[in-house]
């Protein structure tokens, strides 16, 4: 919103917090359903041609299809050159006593809400760091012996080596010991060592046990003691992936509802702690291979301080494991497996199956393409492990374009290359029928490929441990984890999955050669850019203006965002703006203040995407760089006689007139004013052009500009609000003590087009006006008293501002205000002046805007005291003193009528009514000091001042905080 105000700089009082139509606080919310219809999905029309179908049930022979699992052996060069990698996090934790600082690009934000139970960490995560540094040591010595093993037979060597491992085995107990037997129940060495070390096959009382050991499995030995020690850490534990990914706990915090999304897991049975997520599990057998558990941890690992951490710790599982006791399965199990998943509702399924030498088998095809099946799939998801045979896609397939949504997922390790074992899509093309031809125009398996972290995965071990795991496998389950975020966050588009599959495709980091390619397909999984919007400049806003929805573009936020920033953060704003999808939309909840930061909106309990601000904030800045400046302070002059033959009394005075920055300069140098005195002595007239308020309040001791100044004065700003263009005041004395004045002014300033540009050809223009009333009460010589009545009427602003959406306040407002004066002279040359406004502000026509004033409007208040003292060290000079609270809201509310999501299974959109307190918080005092002395019988005048605020202040008030300055002045 755009503010108005005699000194420019976008200063705010404490009190004039007016928001842009999507300021907003968290209470008080209601909703109201929308008069238009809500978004609807556009008609998808397949492409032409007969597809057919394949009824009946499927009877494919069993063994045609594997898990991918257990063939992946990376050799000792690899797994060391990632060690460093794979722990990249773990290492960089320098403190858990009051926050956490993780370096490598990872926020203390990074886990969001800690724990739970009351963010509270385990007292044995300061021990990370410091352990980190001699496990370092420790695995040195055990490294050399691995790679010395090889070269000799020496007996000592394997002494020398358990020595190393029973070091090992005693700094570990001595830093988590205590935590694992508390755990447990048992000792350290009952729960932990023995069982990993028999893992191993190594026996420290038999040292020949160590030459089983080779620099591979040393390595995949140290990464598993260290893995699951952290898992005693008290935190959830961080894995390489997560940096690679764009993800954070804190990201899933802020996406995850109370209506948790399904997701169907086509793999083996799932045990260990995330078998809690499984509410139904059928199947051909209950084999457990660990691969299933290990598969279901990346997508739902709880976020309880211990253990891996999943993308979607909240989702339902529905499982079913098609592999017999060979651990193989047939394409008729898998058909019946997906059945069930259409029959529950599940959202996204994830496969990490398939047949070996393919990274799209056709059976898949055949599957898909079951008439019953067919139908039942179009709202889902289906996310496939690519296989990890190391190959290119060996041919085309033919694939129906009636099939449902699909991605296929590759591995890279952990440096962002595609992983050796990793099949990929190459060029081939989904066909249609068998005489089609693989050509540009043809649909291309890269089209729907993908690559995320496959390598070295810490993954649940299904007995309450950690273990790492590679493959495919292992990448897959990250698309679905981002994909099921998308569903439960709109649930809407869970019936949508092609939009699904777009945006995830879509939002990819790109890798390889440049665009789809045949290696990375659309490149790296991006969680974040995925639950973002793509594009900030398309985005679009919706506000109800009598119930009509109005849409606007991303540019006008960003217009909006500038100029109010600071003005957000203290009032707690958010906006809620929308995206389209290829068939539909999301909403985006992006709070524009730190406040909202963990906290959630007052409709359907969603959360603030925090994530989003600083993203959002470097493109509005962007789009419209620039400030506006800051504008000081002016003197009247006083006024020169006119001889004149009628024999009346005639004056003129001049002002300067001080340019504002963000105002266009008026094309009149001066404010000027023509008096005209009655002959009687009793009347007078004046009218003229620019600052009035003075002339017009009547009130004595407050003759300065700055004292109407709605940032810095307490003498009723509220006139000053329409002091500036042409005023004239009538002035009358009933006897010698009363004195009463009537008088009109207005204003209308016109913004410079520097800096925002709005997009309303009206906006930059700035209209009100004001009459008063006012009487004075001379009750003795040394003390008068006055009252004033004020009314305020804007034309499309609020006290001063402006929207740069014009529907906001199209209707003006009105203001009535009524001012108590009173100035003593109790001594030769001293002045006391002391003024008090209240006002209340009202909306002239709220039937025309989505902004409105509140019933029972907005109350002001504003006060200022003056002691002016004449003569102060000679006999032409004097001094004044005052103190004044500028406009300052007491009560009241903005009534603002957004649109929002009101339904979020269905998408619905509906009118949101924010309810937003006015009343400021702070309030502002300022204190000015002026002396002034004239020379040469005052032919020239000589000013110093200073202006100094107290107390915080809001927003940009803060960058004033003292102000010094001095004039000069010549008579002539």
């Amino acid at each position: 919103m755009t503010k108005f105000g005699s000194s420019q700089r976008s200063r705010l009082l404490t009190a004039v917090v007016l928001p842009t139509l999507f300021y907003s606080t968290l209470a008080h919310s209601q909703t109201a359903p929308v008069k238009t219809a809500p978004a609807t999905a556009k008609p998808v029309t397949p492409s032409a041609g007969t597809i057919r179908s394949f009824a009946g049930p499927f009877t494919g022979t069993a063994g045609t299809i594997r898990s991918f699992e257990g063939d992946v052996e990376p050799d000792a060069g690899t797994i060391r050159s990632f060690a460093g990698t794979i722990r990249s996090f773990a290492g960089t934790i320098r403190s858990f006593e009051d926050k956490v600082y993780v370096a490598n690009g990872i926020d203390p934000l990074f886990w969001g809400s800690l724990s739970p139970s009351g963010g509270a960490l385990s007292p044995d995560a300061g021990t990370i760091r410091s352990f980190a540094g001699q496990f370092e040591a420790l695995a040195g010595t055990i490294r050399s012996f691995a790679d010395a093993k090889s070269a000799s037979s020496d007996p000592a060597l394997y002494a020398n080596a358990g020595q190393d491992f029973s070091a090992l085995i005693a700094a570990s107990k001595s830093n988590w010991g205590a935590a694992v037997e508390q755990r447990s129940g048992k000792t350290f060495e009952k729960a932990f060592v023995e069982p990993l070390l028999a893992k191993y096959g190594i026996d420290l009382a038999s040292p020949g046990s160590l030459k089983g050991l080779n620099p591979a499995t040393t390595e995949l030995f140290l990464l598993d003691w260290y893995d699951n020690l952290m898992n005693y850490s008290g935190i959830d534990m961080v894995d390489h992936w997560m940096k690679a990914v764009n993800w954070s706990p804190s990201l899933t915090q802020q996406v995850l509802t109370p209506r948790p999304a399904k997701i169907g897991l086509l793999d083996f049975t799932v045990n260990g702690l995330e078998a809690g997520n499984v509410i139904e599990a059928k199947g051909v057998s209950t084999v457990d291979a660990g691969h299933g558990t290990a598969v279901a941890s990346l997508i739902v690992g709880a976020h309880d301080n211990r253990g891996v951490m999943g993308l979607a710790p909240t989702a339902q599982v529905i499982a079913f494991n098609p592999f017999d006791s060979t651990m193989t399965a047939g394409w008729g199990d898998i058909a019946t497996g997906l059945r069930l998943f259409a029959d529950r509702g599940v959202s996204v399924v994830n496969m990490s199956l398939g047949v070996p030498g393919w990274t799209l088998s056709d059976g898949w095809n055949t599957v898909f393409t079951e008439d019953k099946l067919n139908k039942a799939a179009k709202e889902q998801l289906f996310v496939l492990a690519a296989g990890n045979d190391g190959v290119v896609q060996p041919g085309n397939i033919l694939w129906s374009d009636k099939n449902p949504a699909f991605i296929v997922v590759g591995s890279v390790d952990p440096n962002g290359n595609i992983s050796s074992f990793s099949n990929t899509p190459g060029s081939t093309c989904l066909l249609k029928d068998a005489k089609a031809i693989c050509d540009a125009k043809s649909d291309k398996l890269m089209n729907h490929f993908m690559v995320a972290p496959g390598e070295f995965m810490l993954v649940s071990d299904g007995a309450g441990g950690v273990t790492r795991m590679s493959g495919t496998s292992f990448a897959a389950p990250l698309v679905s984890g981002t994909a099921t975020l998308i569903a439960d966050r709109w649930p809407w588009l869970s019936k949508r999955p092609g939009d699904i599959a777009d945006i995830i495709l879509n939002t990819a980091k790109d890798l390889g050669a440049p665009g789809v390619d045949a290696v990375y397909g659309h490149g790296m999984l991006d969680v974040t850019a995925a639950l973002s919007p793509p594009s900030f400049d398309k985005l679009n806003w919706k506000v109800s203006i009598n119930g009509t929805v109005v849409t606007y573009s991303g540019t006008k936020i960003a217009q909006a965002a500038v100029a109010n920033r600071a003005v957000w953060e203290a009032a707690g704003a958010y906006v809620t703006v929308f995206s389209d999808t290829a068939t539909s939309y999301r909403d985006f909840i992006i709070p524009l203040s730190s406040k909202l930061f963990g906290q959630s909106t007052g409709v359907n309990g969603e959360a603030f995407q925090s994530y989003l601000s600083s993203r959002f904030w470097a493109w509005a800045q962007g789009a419209l760089p620039g400030k506006p400046g800051y504008v000081g302070f002016t003197e009247s002059l006083p006024s020169v006689d006119f001889a004149n033959s009628a024999g009346l009394q005639l004056s003129l005075s001049m002002t300067p007139r001080a340019h504002v920055a963000g105002l266009r300069p008026n094309r009149s140098m001066f404010d000027s004013a023509m008096t005209l005195g009655f002959s009687d002595g009793k009347g007078q007239l004046q009218f003229g052009s620019g600052g009035a308020a003075s002339s017009l309040s009547q009130q004595l001791g407050f003759g300065m500009k700055s004292d109407y100044d709605v940032f810095t004065g307490g003498a009723n700003p509220i006139l000053g609000l329409a002091s500036g263009k042409n005023f004239a005041t009538l002035r009358y004395s009933v006897g010698r003590r009363l004195h009463v004045a009537a008088g009109v002014t207005s204003r209308d300033d016109r913004r410079a087009r520097t800096g925002l540009q709005f997009a309303n050809p009206d906006l930059d223009r700035y209209k009100s006006r004001a009459s008063t009333v006012s009487v004075t009460y001379d009750a003795a010589k040394w003390l008068s008293a006055s009252a004033t009545y004020t009314l305020l009427d804007e034309r499309d602003a609020l006290l001063g501002m402006q929207s740069i959406d014009p529907s906001d306040l199209s209707g003006g407002s009105r203001t009535d205000a009524a001012t108590l004066g009173i100035e003593m002279r109790p001594l030769g040359g001293l002045s006391i002046a002391a003024s008090a406004t209240m006002g209340r502000t009202r909306q002239s026509d709220a039937s025309q805007q989505n902004l409105a004033v509140g019933a029972g409007g907005l109350r002001t208040s504003a006060f200022q005291v003056a002691i002016t003292q004449a003569g102060l060290f000679s006999g032409n000079d004097s001094m004044r003193i005052s103190l004044a609270q500028p406009m300052h809201i007491e009560s009241g509310t903005l009534d603002f009528s957004s649109v929002s999501v009101v339904d979020r299974q269905t998408g619905e959109l509906g009118v949101v009514t924010q309810h937003i307190s006015m009343a400021g918080s702070q309030r502002n005092h300022i204190v000015e000091s002026i002396y002034r002395r004239e020379f040469m019988d005052g032919g020239i005048g000589v000013s110093m001042f200073g202006r100094a605020r107290l107390g915080a202040g809001d927003g940009e008030n803060r960058e004033a905080a003292l102000l010094i300055g001095s004039s000069v002045g010549f008579r002539f």
